[in-house]
């Protein structure tokens, strides 16, 4: 898109066109698969279909609708403006509604299929990443819900849209009424130790035990800064903040002291380092993060979770069940029911903080982090002329 184009779908959508959208995605089958278009009727994500075949009823939340790139993200609609740049018809979309609403019943099909109750109310539900933060207890403006899955996701509350006019983080609808998040993603956070493993780990190559777990004494006794050895965490590219599909993973520092628990520590430490670029961009569009909500596979570490509080200044706290996704979609549900007065009745009853992890500030990870950034910075003209070669 050029400059006026790009002005155009921020207006609309408060996000910044990529491939990661459904809008592009579909025009691209319409060039692309012109046959397979003609086929089109209706576009669903996935938990939408099955849905429609719960119940013979089709609709998204707003959440869903944030991720289309066809969504007024400010005013909670679709855009027609939208639908007409894209050359998208609107039919094939289906009406959004909030996520805690009863969108349809068991049919008597299904139920004899499935041996569930004819006319069980289905609630609407959510995008994956809103009920995971959801089921962690994010309910305010000012609070994050960090995950180290295979991704890193930073996801920031807020009760009126922050769009980011440098098209670094998204701004979407949250799966609770009159709340926003801005969202940033590392791509490759927890999967660059599992690359790790894979690709040097011969020992362990076929090991199907927890990677984190398996790492944690090799690297308890490594220091901070991993004796001089940094790691840029770009093993797939880059999303938040640089979009650089051309950023490549670097180890940087490699000397006479490198060992395999320096390179496996300073994994963590460049995620983390990532992880705290993400919460700083959110921070620059206006919003005081106040508490830090962790969840992930990365997280149950001992050693990283620690280095991570260090990292990005701010005390961690972890709940007590791991699947949030499950405990969000549990509130969601409820809400749509009338079994909880409220979101914050809800949280009450079903969620619990298990620890709070709050490390002393590093100086080292202050100036390494002044490192971190400045590398990428250093060789962002190198990834793209090397990527053309």
């Amino acid at each position: 898109a050029d400059d006026k184009e790009s002005a155009l779908i921020m207006e609309e959508t408060a996000n910044n066109a990529t491939s990661t959208y459904t809008a592009p995605q579909v025009s691209w089958i319409q060039k692309n698969e012109p046959e397979t278009w003609k086929q089109t009727r209706h576009i669903l994500v996935a938990k939408d279909y099955i849905k429609y075949r719960l119940t013979g009823e089709m609709m998204t939340d707003y959440s869903e609708a944030s991720g289309t790139l066809l969504f007024d993200v400010r005013n909670r609609k679709w855009s027609d403006e939208m639908f007409n740049f894209f050359s998208i018809p609107r039919s094939v979309f289906p009406d959004a509604a909030p996520s805690a609403t009863i969108m349809g019943r068991i049919t008597r099909e299904i139920a004899q299929q499935t041996g569930l109750p004819e006319g069980t109310p289905v609630a609407n539900g959510s995008a994956d990443n809103s009920a995971a933060a959801l089921g962690a207890g994010m309910v305010d403006k000012g609070q994050v819900t960090l995950i180290i899955g295979t991704a890193g996701v930073i996801s920031a509350c807020s009760d009126s849209p922050l769009p980011d006019e440098k098209h670094r983080v998204l701004c979407w609808n949250y799966c609770l009424e009159d709340r926003w998040i801005n969202i940033g993603v590392t791509q490759t956070a927890g999967e660059s130790l599992n690359w790790f493993k894979k690709a040097f780990d011969y020992e362990n190559k076929k090991s199907s035990g927890d990677i984190f777990s398996a790492y944690d004494k090799e690297t308890a006794d490594i220091p901070d800064g991993c004796d001089g050895l940094m790691f840029l965490p770009y093993l797939n590219g880059e999303r938040t903040p640089y979009w650089d599909s051309n950023a490549r993973g670097v180890f940087f520092g490699i000397n006479m002291k490198s060992t395999k628990p320096h390179f496996i520590k300073s994994i963590m430490e460049g995620v983390s380092f990532a992880l705290r670029h993400n919460i700083e961009t959110v921070e620059s569009l206006g919003m005081a993060v106040d508490q830090v909500l962790a969840v992930g596979g990365g997280l149950k570490s001992p050693v990283w979770l620690p280095v991570l509080s260090r990292i990005i200044q701010r005390p961690i706290n972890t709940v007590a069940v791991p699947d949030t996704g499950n405990v969000g979609n549990s509130i969601i549900a409820g809400l749509a029911l009338g079994e909880f007065a409220s979101v914050e009745e809800a949280t009450r009853q079903l969620i619990s903080i298990d620890r709070t992890i709050k490390s002393p500030p590093s100086e080292k990870y202050e100036r390494r982090y002044l490192h971190f950034l400045g590398l990428y910075e250093d060789l962002k003209e190198r990834f793209a002329s090397y990527a053309e070669s």
